[in-house]
């Protein structure tokens, strides 16, 4: 409903749509109804990676981008005022390409892609950096400063063996929807310089 009633190609996502009681009523009630707000298209296109849509997401980062390259304003989304900081949202697009989410207090990542094909992609956390990748069909994250743990590795590939800088983890392995879930014995930590592969 949000890509029919509220989307256009020239102008983009509109805040909101009145499609039964027409323009006249939201400019009555409401004057930000009609703003385009690149901060929310970002959210929406991450909305629609995370659930099956990359597609149609990537459309709508893709039309923010030349929109706002077009008005030579391509590092500063003015919304209300200059250089505004609901754009920062577009950092969820990456995390909704990428499938990279850490949840710390359950000692748990998830990486699960939804862009298609091989890809090279950063992740970063508090406790470290580095770089996630797919290529012919392994997954692969590699830590390049810090380090990133985990107990448990949330993976949307077929057949998931660990392998951590060349030695294969054990872990138990079961379904949970379309993803794989693999619990180890013990924390994994993935330290600078090394990489754990999924293939």
């Amino acid at each position: 409903m949000i890509l029919k009633n509220n989307s256009s190609p020239e102008i983009g996502i509109s805040n909101a749509s009145a499609p039964k009681g027409g323009k006249d009523m939201l400019a009555a009630n409401n004057f930000q109804a009609s703003g385009v707000w690149s901060g929310v298209e970002f959210a929406f296109a991450s909305f629609l990676m995370d659930h099956g849509y990359y597609a149609e997401g990537e459309r709508i980062v893709d039309a923010v981008y030349k929109r706002h390259l077009r008005a030579g304003m391509a590092w500063n989304h003015r919304e209300c005022g200059w250089h505004y900081s609901r754009a920062m949202s577009s950092w969820a697009t990456l995390l909704a390409a990428t499938g990279f989410k850490p949840d710390w207090p359950a000692h748990t990542l998830t990486l699960t892609p939804s862009v298609p094909g091989d890809f090279r992609a950063p992740w970063v956390t508090s406790a470290g950096y580095g770089v996630v990748a797919r290529e012919g069909g392994a997954l692969s994250i590699s830590c390049q400063s810090g380090e990133i743990a985990f107990q448990k590795l949330r993976v949307n590939i077929p057949a998931a063996k660990p392998q951590l800088s060349g030695h294969e983890l054990k872990a138990n392995i079961s379904k949970e929807g379309r993803a794989i879930l693999l619990e180890f014995a013990k924390p994994v930590t993935v330290a600078a310089g090394q990489t754990l592969e999924l293939r």
